[in-house]
């Protein structure tokens, strides 16, 4: 939208050199929204983002009108106000990209850096934006959300747009779909992966949570490519009622036909039939979840027109993803950290495990605080049955009492005495590596992954799963 159109739309007096969420970003001319979140309340960095340089400020609490040459408008729905305002202000920049959404409960960022590594064999330059960071061609962005808030994606574009790079695959959450943080945008390919419980202390029901995974059929064209997971009853049945018939499937029963799978501590082996042939695929990613996020990508490169070896080259090439089944490896046992967080990842990542010959199977997890609450015991249930031996630890526990979210997980046990309670993970980590002394045990650390932080109240503290079991190694 030009500029003139854009300050007649929205009311405004200048034309914003940028639009911000965060006061510290703030710049001459910027126009900062007043947003209140859980914790922290917009309103409270007004005079900070004035004091830097802001001549605009929208929130809910301000009263309209010009004050020492500042514009306060006050708006009852901040965020969509800013949601449409940062899809017109970056129309442009958008409209010259291919954006291509991933969305799921489990596999979203395995799946994304699969479908990185199709394109990158296919020399097409990719930003990557999800839940490990923003990756804007080699450059790494943090971020404090699996999909951003308009503001901050659309800069994304921005900067990727500037670097030359018009392909973005993206994770797409439930919380971004349900508080439309994507405004406007149409999707060129769509993945969705699977749909299992999870992040219900936002949606409050497990249908809340389904309707607003769905409402990514909200943002595609006419050409969207849609690939998704036939093997999720859930997935299926949801997108039937969504009126969807034309999306191309991959699973045991789908058009890329899942045929045969093998798993190893080296990695996984599958076969898939596609359009009367069988392809054969390995993977240096283990996982039964690594081979469906794998075809997942597969089967939205083939429809986008990508020669299916290149894809099964693809896939092969990438070697790992941050704190998604990361195997380090002690003297005679191995350590597998995972991000898995509900008990659907967790039953999915100790099955895979399973798989793979092994003495025992040593699990150490918790559940975040101030989270869904009705899958912690689950979590634990999951837990017992799959593992030899479970260590249930802290995780994030935010506003909670740690051992409240403990108590929650041992109420999933048949019997609390198979559980080993260690509140401190640095301490729970040693324990379960000490425990593997006897050759091809397995210490399963999930819940974590990639992050190098724990949250104990309001407060970020550097902890790394990683780092910890490095640490222990090297001690030894």
């Amino acid at each position: 939208m030009n500029k003139f159109d854009l300050l007649k739309k929205y009311g405004l007096n200048t034309y914003p050199s940028s639009i911000e969420i965060n006061s510290q970003n703030i710049k001459n001319d910027s126009i900062f929204f007043a947003l209140k979140g859980k914790f922290r309340d917009g309103h409270n960095f007004i005079a900070d983002a004035v004091k830097r340089g802001a001549k605009i400020v929208i929130g809910t609490d301000t009263e309209n009108g010009i004050k020492d040459n500042i514009q306060y408008i006050k708006i009852k729905d901040p965020i969509n106000y800013l949601n449409d305002l940062a899809y017109d202000y970056y129309e442009e920049i958008i409209n010259k990209l291919k954006i291509y959404g991933i969305t799921g409960t489990n596999g979203k960022t395995s799946t994304t850096y699969f479908l990185r590594e199709i394109f990158k064999r296919q020399k097409i330059s990719t930003s990557i934006i999800g839940t490990i960071g923003n990756r804007i061609g080699n450059k790494n962005i943090q971020s404090l959300n699996t999909t951003p808030f308009s503001s901050e994606l659309f800069k994304l574009f921005a900067v990727s747009h500037q670097n030359k790079i018009d392909n973005i695959i993206m994770e797409v959450s439930s919380h971004a779909l349900k508080e439309n943080r994507i405004s406007k945008i149409k999707f060129d390919g769509i993945i969705l992966t699977n749909i299992s419980q999870d992040h219900l202390d936002f949606h409050k029901t497990f249908k809340n949570y389904i309707d607003s995974k769905m409402m990514i059929f909200d943002h595609i064209k006419e050409k969207t490519k849609i690939v998704m997971n036939s093997d999720c009853n859930r997935l299926t049945n949801a997108v039937k009622k969504n009126n969807i018939n034309r999306a191309i499937t991959y699973g045991k029963n789908g058009d890329f036909k899942l045929k045969r799978i093998k798993l190893s501590q080296d990695g996984s082996f599958y076969t898939f039939k596609y359009k009367r042939k069988i392809y054969e695929t390995r993977l240096k990613m283990n996982g039964e979840f690594s081979v469906y996020n794998s075809l997942g990508a597969i089967a939205l490169a083939v429809e986008l027109g990508i020669d299916i070896k290149n894809a099964i080259a693809g896939v092969g090439d990438l070697a790992g993803v941050p704190g998604r089944y990361e195997v380090l490896r002690g003297r005679n046992f191995i350590v597998i950290i995972d991000y898995a967080h509900t008990d659907d990842a967790l039953h999915n990542l100790l099955s895979s495990v399973r798989e793979i010959p092994h003495n025992r199977i040593i699990t150490i997890f918790g559940a975040g605080g101030d989270r869904d609450k009705t899958k912690r015991p689950k979590m634990g249930a999951v837990a017992e049955q799959l593992s030899d031996t479970i260590i249930v630890t802290s995780d994030n526990p935010r506003s909670e009492a740690p051992t409240a979210i403990i108590e929650d997980i041992l109420d999933g046990l048949k019997n609390r005495k198979n559980a080993i309670v260690i509140e401190d993970r640095e301490y729970a980590i040693r324990k379960g590596m000490k425990m593997a002394n006897k050759h091809s045990d397995i210490v399963v650390i999930a819940g974590k992954g990639h992050e190098d932080y724990q949250i104990i109240g309001n407060t970020k503290h550097h902890f790394s799963d990683k780092e910890e079991v490095l640490k222990i190694l090297n001690e030894n």
